[in-house]
């Protein structure tokens, strides 16, 4: 029974976490391209994330976010989305 829900957890985790692993890959890639001043790495976008959300002014701005993406929703429905 347990080698059938590996198996089954295999194949329904393998699939997003490989496409997570490209994506990162293929930005790390241009990061190097490109260099840092146009296209930050992964690991510094993540670092950046986390540094701002450590404070409360980080979590207002991310919830004025969701709320003006909430509001855009709401209004494209109204106009005929």
């Amino acid at each position: 029974m347990a080698p059938i829900l590996a198996a089954r957890a295999a194949l329904r985790l393998g699939p997003p976490l490989l496409g997570i692993a490209l994506f990162l890959g293929a930005w790390q890639l241009a990061h190097w391209h490109y260099g840092g001043f146009i296209l930050p790495s992964p690991w510094q976008t993540g670092a950046a994330v986390a540094a701002t959300l450590s404070g409360a002014g980080g979590w207002a701005a991310l919830g004025m976010t969701v709320g003006r993406v909430g509001l855009a929703l709401v209004l494209s429905a109204l106009v005929g989305g």
